[in-house]
This record gives structure tokens, C-alpha cells and sequence, in this order.
């Protein structure tokens, strides 16, 4: 049980009096300090993890608070003195600063925003009773107290997660980050989280240390890094909720680890959280380590046919591989995810790259911006997510999105695009035809409009073969350093669970704007 800090309030009356009554001026104390006590609440809210919100009104004056308690708090606001702090999710604390807590008048419509005092938190059996002392930024003082208050949990999605999707151990600024990615049983929602704490002294076999992770915009020991590193998805939304704050437990239970937590993206959109399962960073697919290891280096991209478009007849057509085909393959330093490689510099555009999954002995990649943007170009006035797909000259659709397989040989040194063969209905005449993906390249999605479209200076590989080629530890490690920096802003985390619920996307030629790359711009990973 913490110790919980005890606190006398008393008020000398007699000498307020004295100092009303001997005062030469007609100042008016009453407007620089307020004493009221709270009958009712209108709302006294939990999160369920440790998150209190209380509003209060009498007459004109209405008080808003915002209160932070103990990690084992659930529904209930224990006993102790909660000190005003600007910083964001410390213990026994109420939030003092533009955002938090903050007291209203209804005569004047000001608002008191609340930057120092306490509140004094009693539990008894009919609830928890509220007093304290709070000032604004003026100076200007509220003393108050409320009857017994019970609180209710806040209106929230409910979601289980059973799966473990991926997870990965990093060291970074010091500092160990472990990456999970949980999914619900049927795989329609999953969430992403980078927890920080201190590095593990066993880097082969790490395992995250329980206690309470709160919400901070940068790795830090104890805390979750949010801005858009961390988020969540369901099948049903076409976007990444990231999180504006979140409070999560880690516990051990049977030699399983228990989350409990409470999310909330910058829309206002609440999610509570709950997974027991195994995290086995250092023992994950151990295989699949073993062939990630062995892809640094340099690659070769081979193939039989290239389908290009030029650009001053505006016409496709077979021609010579491009003048550039050796391409690099490097770790992602700041989340080692064993299940994936990255392959970079793909058609001769500047710091491209994409991932290459991996599923014990199947490989593949995902189609789609969503799930495997591989860079950023732009063009005019707009940006373009840059994705890979399959295409068919013949028919003029692409499949953009689905799972596009590949093959490795035995050694592991070569890796094959294989093309898909599949059902599509013809713009033009309606009818149902057969379409060959047989060439393999890339698509822009518009940011802003959501548009597709394709890019005449990069070109489509029949086919194309990867050949691997091993380089000097000291080339791959300025390699893998100059990676690190940006590792730790990355945005675009493949959940190729999400994506693989959604069927595959065929589009006609006829339906993509032709637009001619201007600027490239590497994504972070």
C-alpha cells in the first residue's frame, strides 16, 4: 500500500474578518477568492485505469476537473492529496494547464484555468468527497468541497485482443523499446505500441517489465511513445487512430502477460483494452531471424521483360531494364521485426523501399499504401503515397491491393515475384475476363484525394528476380546507422493482418491519372 499524504486544511476566519475590516480601500476580497461547496456533480467519470474526470456546478460556477490516481484506482478515486502539475499523467495529480482543469462563471463567461493548488480526496463507503484550493493563472482562488461522489466508467469501445501479430526488442538512445502488435481473434482491430523502459541485460531473451506505461511524446522509461508511432486500426475505418493519450498495466500472470489499458485518439474516440498471451521477444520465429539476418547486403533485380511508358508518345510498351538495377538490403534498425525485411531502392526512385514479410517458410508482399508505402513523390501541388502492385499490360488493371507471393530458393540468396491470375469485369463491355499480373511495380496514391495514380518514369518487371549478394561488415554498418536516426519517427507499420481482411482490388488503366514524378521523398522507418 503507498503512502498516501494527510492533510489539516484550516480556515483562520477571525483573521480574515480583521484584515476585511482594517483595510483603507474598497477593495473587494470576494473577486479574488471563492468558497463553495459542490452539492451534486453533473458527471464524475473513470477510465478504468487510473484516469478521473469530475465536473461540479452551484449557481453560476462550474468546475471541471481533470485527476490522475493510483494504477490500481479502476473505477474508484482513492485517498490522498492530488497536487496541481502541468505534466500529464503523474500520480496523485490534477491537471493544471489550458487543456485540463479549469473553473467557469456564467455571469462573465471567464475562464479560470487552473494552475496551482490541491485537492484533498476522502473514500468512504458512500464514495470519495472532494476539497481543496485551486488557483487560476490571475491569481484568483476557488476553496471548495463536494458531497460523496461515485464514479462511472466512460463510454468507450471494449476490445479484446488474443493475437500477437508481431513483436520486436530494440535498444534505442539507451533505452529498450519493445514493439507489440495485438489483434482481435477474427483480426478486424489491432493496435500497435511502443513501450520504453530500461534496457534489458539480456538482450538475447528481453522481456518487458511490468508496471504502468503512460502516454509521452518521446522514449522515455515507463512510458509508451505516442505522436504517430503508436495507434490503433479496425477493418471497418479507412485510418490509423493515433493516440492522443493512453494508460496501460503490464502484469504477469502464470508466466503470461496481462495488459489492461485505455487509449484515446486525437478525435476524442476512447478505446479500453485488454490481452493475456505470451510476448516472447527474443524467442519469436527464430527461423524466420535466421533469413533475416542473412538479407543484408546487396541485391540484384533481374527479370525477363520490362514494360515502360514513354512519355513523349504516351504510349506503354517493352524496353531495356533500367540502367540501375543493384539495389541494397538493410535491417530496420529501430524495430528488428524478424518477420520482415526491407528492401530499398527499387525503379531507380531515390531512398524507395518496401517490405518483404515473413511467414515461417512463405514470403510475400503486401499491396497497398496502407500496408507497404514505400515512399512519398510529388508532383504540381499534391504527394503521392507510393505502393507496389501487380500489373497486366493486356487488360490495362493492376491489382492494387492483396498479397503478392514470392519465392526463395533453398540458399535463400535469390527471391522470386510470382504473378496472380484472377477474374475481373471489364470496364468497357461488362463482361468477365481474365487477367494475367504478370509485371510487378508501383502506384502513387493521391494524400489528399485518395486517387491513383501512375508515375511514366518508373517501370513494370516481368516477373523479376532478386539476386543477393553479400557486402563488407563495414559497408553494412554505416548502412545500418545511417537508418537508426529515423527508425525511431516511423509512421507506416505494416499491419498486414488488417490488410489481409480485404479482398483483392483490381483497377483499370483507364481510371489512373498519368502524372510524371517532380521530388521523392524517403518515408522514415
Amino acid at each position: 500500500m503507498k503512502t498516501i499524504k494527510h492533510i489539516m486544511y484550516l480556515l483562520a476566519a477571525g483573521c480574515l474578518v480583521f484584515c476585511m475590516s482594517c483595510s483603507n480601500d474598497d477593495t473587494d476580497t470576494s473577486s479574488q477568492q471563492k468558497n463553495i461547496a459542490f452539492a451534486q456533480a453533473e458527471s464524475a467519470l473513470a477510465d478504468g485505469v487510473g484516469g478521473f474526470t469530475v465536473t461540479l456546478k452551484s449557481g453560476e460556477t462550474t468546475l471541471y476537473l481533470q485527476l490522475v490516481g493510483e494504477e490500481t484506482a479502476g473505477a474508484t478515486l482513492e485517498t490522498g492529496t492530488y497536487d496541481v502539475t502541468r505534466k500529464k499523467n503523474i500520480e496523485y495529480s490534477v491537471r493544471g494547464d489550458d487543456d485540463g482543469s479549469y473553473w467557469t462563471e456564467a455571469t462573465n463567461g471567464a475562464k479560470h484555468v487552473v494552475n496551482g493548488g490541491h485537492v484533498s480526496v476522502v473514500k468512504t463507503d458512500a464514495g470519495s468527497t472532494l476539497s481543496g484550493t485551486l488557483t487560476d493563472r490571475d491569481g484568483e482562488t476557488l476553496q471548495f468541497s463536494s458531497e460523496a461522489l461515485t464514479f462511472s466508467l466512460t463510454q468507450a469501445t471494449d476490445v479484446t485482443y488474443t493475437k500477437v501479430l508481431s513483436q520486436s526488442y530494440a535498444v534505442q538512445s539507451g533505452f529498450g523499446s519493445y514493439c507489440v502488435v495485438l489483434a482481435t481473434a477474427d483480426q478486424k482491430q489491432a493496435v500497435l505500441l511502443y513501450f520504453y523502459n530500461e534496457k534489458d541485460a539480456n538482450s538475447e531473451v528481453p522481456e518487458l517489465p511490468a508496471g504502468r506505461y503512460k502516454g509521452a511524446s518521446s522514449g522515455m522509461v515507463g512510458h509508451i511513445l505516442m505522436n504517430t508511432a503508436s495507434y490503433w486500426l479496425d477493418a471497418s475505418s479507412d485510418r490509423n487512430h493515433y493516440m492522443q493519450s493512453i494508460s496501460c498495466s503490464v502484469e504477469y500472470v502464470s508466466g503470461e502477460a496481462v495488459m489492461n489499458g485505455v487509449m484515446t485518439d486525437k478525435d476524442g474516440q476512447s478505446v479500453r483494452f485488454t490481452f493475456r498471451g505470451k510476448l516472447e521477444f527474443g524467442r519469436y520465429r527464430q527461423i524466420d531471424r535466421a533469413f533475416y539476418e542473412k538479407t543484408s547486403g546487396e541485391w540484384t533485380m533481374n527479370a525477363d521483360k520490362w514494360w515502360v511508358y514513354t512519355r513523349k508518345t504516351k504510349t506503354w510498351g517493352e524496353a531495356d531494364a533500367p540502367s540501375s538495377q543493384t539495389k541494397r538490403v538493410t535491417q530496420w534498425v529501430g524495430v528488428p521485426d524478424y518477420g520482415k525485411f526491407y528492401v530499398s531502392g527499387l525503379f531507380d526512385a531515390k531512398a524507395s523501399g518496401m517490405f518483404v514479410n515473413v511467414n515461417g517458410t512463405e514470403l510475400s508482399i503486401t499491396a497497398g499504401y496502407k500496408a507497404n508505402p514505400m515512399f512519398i513523390a510529388m508532383s504540381g501541388s499534391y504527394s503521392y503515397y507510393i505502393f507496389p502492385v501487380l500489373y497486366d499490360p493486356e487488360t490495362g488493371y493492376f491489382m492494387t491491393t492483396g498479397t503478392i507471393k514470392l519465392t526463395a530458393s533453398k540458399d535463400g540468396n535469390t527471391l522470386q515475384v510470382e504473378g496472380a491470375t484472377a477474374k475481373v469485369k471489364d470496364s468497357d463491355t461488362g463482361e468477365e475476363i481474365e487477367a494475367h499480373y504478370n509485371y510487378f511495380g508501383v502506384l502513387g496514391s493521391n494524400l489528399t484525394t485518395g486517387g491513383l495514380t501512375r508515375f511514366s518514369n518508373w517501370s513494370y518487371a516481368y516477373l523479376p528476380t532478386l539476386n543477393h549478394t553479400v557486402v563488407t561488415d563495414e559497408t553494412e554498418t554505416s548502412s545500418t546507422t545511417s537508418r537508426s536516426r529515423s527508425a525511431e519517427t516511423n509512421a507506416f507499420i505494416p499491419m498486414n493482418s488488417i490488410s489481409g481482411v480485404v479482398p483483392m482490388q483490381h483497377v483499370n488503366i483507364k481510371d489512373i491519372d498519368m502524372v510524371e514524378a517532380e521530388k521523392v521523398i524517403p518515408i522514415n522507418r
